[in-house]
């Protein structure tokens, strides 16, 4: 990185300083996630070593070396470190979906709906730079809980997918033999599962891999970034958390560790996920009251807060829960029926509190899209209004 020197604040001619040295992370108690030398304090992508002080910056959207702007003439000199500025640089996405057992059509509207969401993010959002979390409810473990097996016989050739695996597939070897395929590969001959480690089985822990053991991105970090490929599908994997989670969820308590510590302290399971220049959007999706999570909706509300360094105009959060206690709401009356989902005032009281920076979606909705639709403006909004110090 070079910096100037003596600037004439006039004519903002000025000498170049030497090139700075890369810290030594370790030695000052910082991480360094990417392995690219720059500790997480000073790397805006602590996730992609291509991204960092002094990177090369190249038309494609991202802030390649750290300065603030993005595609830049090479000429381009930043503005000094801490001067502040108004705009976000980035968008902290962070999804906490629930993964007990009457989920599985909501979680497929969900992933539906999230190439559009992203695409007009992108397209709207003054920044390019995002990560994005995925964490489920269930605070048993990963593959806990229920299980699940759906089988379909097409000209002798029988398909199936099911839950936990890879151990489920062994039911469906024996009943149907070495030609059958079990969540897409041999039920006789399934590769070996992966090695799961504490975060995969923590509650409030980013998830990257599907209900099924897919790994759906490369991890660390146990985020994607905008440097993910292919991040729509990476999505589509890895928000496929299944139904076989507990039907005690703990949405609210999922995403209160997500963003505390020891998770997201440096070295924890989401360490790097939230950015100081970044806003965080919440979305968090489930059918039930969420009586289960520890605390209250203030106590909430100040995780996040604090998550932010205590600047609430930092967050945008958007509710997609039950509404069967309003009038001709989608969950009253709507595709599913009354019953489909709980009432939820707890999760009501959260989401108001945060004023327009609170976007309530019917969790019976038929189609999400108009809802993210919606919620691009609130997160343009809440981009274009927060300050970095």
């Amino acid at each position: 990185v070079e910096v100037l020197s003596s600037v004439n604040p006039k004519t903002c001619e000025g000498g170049i300083a030497a090139e700075a040295e890369k810290p030594d992370c370790a030695s000052i108690g910082e991480k360094d996630l990417d392995g690219d030398g720059w500790c997480s304090d000073l790397d805006c992508a602590d996730g992609n070593p291509g991204v960092h002080p002094g990177g090369v910056e190249t038309p494609n959207g991202i802030d390649d070396d750290c300065d603030g702007t993005t595609d830049e003439d090479p000429d381009f000199i930043p503005p000094p470190p801490g001067s502040g500025g108004a705009g976000c640089q980035g968008i902290d996405f962070l999804f906490v979906i629930d993964n007990s057992g009457s989920m599985g059509d909501e979680q497929s509207n969900l992933i539906t709906s999230f190439p559009g969401f992203i695409d007009t993010i992108q397209s709207t959002v003054d920044t390019q730079d995002y990560n994005v979390m995925v964490v489920d409810s269930d605070a048993s473990g990963f593959g806990s809980g229920s299980s699940s097996t759906s089988c379909s016989t097409i000209n002798g050739k029988t398909e199936c997918t099911c839950f936990p695996a890879p151990e489920c597939c062994e039911n469906i070897c024996t009943a149907y033999g070495s030609g059958a395929l079990c969540n897409g590969a041999p039920a006789c001959n399934q590769p070996e599962p992966p090695d799961l480690d504490s975060c995969d089985n923590a509650l409030g822990g980013g998830r990257i891999y599907s209900v099924y053991l897919d790994a759906c991105f490369s991890a660390p970090p146990r985020y994607m970034t905008s440097l993910t490929p292919n991040v729509g599908d990476a999505f589509a994997c890895v928000a496929n958390v299944g139904t076989g989670g507990s039907g005690d969820e703990k949405v609210m308590e999922a995403m209160v560790k997500a963003v505390s510590p020891p998770l997201m302290a440096p070295g924890g399971c989401n360490a790097g996920f939230i950015r100081e220049d970044a806003i965080l959007v919440v979305t968090f999706i489930t059918d039930e009251s969420d009586g289960g999570s520890a605390g209250n909706p203030a106590g909430w509300k100040s995780a996040l807060v604090t998550a932010k360094n205590g600047n609430e105009d930092g967050i945008f959060v958007l509710g997609i829960f039950g509404d069967p206690d309003t009038p001709g709401s989608a969950c009253a009356s709507g595709p599913f029926g009354p019953g489909d989902a709980d009432e939820a005032p707890k999760l009501k009281q959260f989401l108001s509190s945060f004023g327009e920076k609170g976007q309530f979606c019917s969790v019976c909705s038929e189609d999400y899209s108009p809802c993210f639709a919606s919620a691009v403006s609130g997160i343009d909004t809440t981009c274009e209004q927060f300050i970095t110090e």
